[in-house]
């Protein structure tokens, strides 16, 4: 009987201290895509990055509004990432030409799930660089970006229970069954919807936003000697 107790109390040991393994789907690949602030197609090649925040969706609209991208970055737990019109399952959009995939892309992972990410919003931060590629590491190179949630429970990492699970996101989750309307239920921190179609499906599209540049230190300075010397000046 102690034996069987103690193989119980190992196991439910064991149980507790495994990492959950979480296979996502996610992707912008049935109704809605996304598209720039003009309503143009995002084009191929830009990166989409999926995870969770550690700060509220106010301090997050805040810093980017800003420009602080860099700062946001430090608060941004990622999961994964994908490419537009790059990433795709072959029996859906693999079977498209690479220029009809402009604002879509579907990607599936499946990785341990971080402990800083366990019951957090899920969110896709997209982003439109100046060469339509991947974002530098000081995002120097980001023009526009948007960030799209939702608030229903499938846009929720799991708690750690070191169970396996999955979750399946389209950008499309956020409207209704047309395509047409936002459902109420999304969550929005920093972009937009409505503005341009996507080419493929001819459905509304989601907008980024421009973004502000942050004021690079070296500016700063650069700024504070002309300053210095237009006083010394006068």
């Amino acid at each position: 009987m102690k034996n069987l107790l103690a193989l119980a109390a190992l196991v439910l040991i064991a149980h507790a201290s495994a990492a959950t393994v979480i296979t996502v789907n996610f992707s912008a690949a049935f109704d809605n895509g996304f598209a720039l602030q003009n309503g143009t197609a995002l084009p191929v090649g830009n990166e989409v990055r999926l995870g969770s925040f550690d700060i509220t969706d106010a301090q997050v609209t805040s810093l980017m509004n800003a420009g602080q991208l860099q700062s946001l970055a430090t608060h941004f737990t990622l999961f994964s990432n994908a490419f537009i019109g790059t990433d795709a399952f072959a029996a859906n959009l693999g079977q498209l030409p690479l220029n009809q995939r402009s604002g879509l892309f579907e990607k599936s992972v499946q990785s341990t799930l971080s402990a800083a990410s366990a019951n957090k919003n899920i969110y896709m931060w997209v982003f439109k660089t100046t060469a339509d590629n991947g974002v530098a590491a000081d995002f120097s190179n980001v023009l526009q970006a948007g960030i799209f949630g939702n608030v229903a429970s499938s846009w929720v990492f799991p708690a750690d229970s070191g169970d396996p699970d999955t979750r399946t996101l389209d950008i499309t989750n956020l409207t209704d069954a047309s395509g047409n309307n936002l459902t109420g239920n999304q969550n929005i921190l920093f972009g937009a919807f409505g503005t341009g179609t996507t080419p493929a499906t001819g459905k509304p599209a989601f907008n980024l936003l421009q973004v502000v540049p942050e004021p690079t230190s070296a500016f700063m300075l650069l700024s504070g000697v002309t300053l210095v010397c237009f006083r010394r000046r006068r």
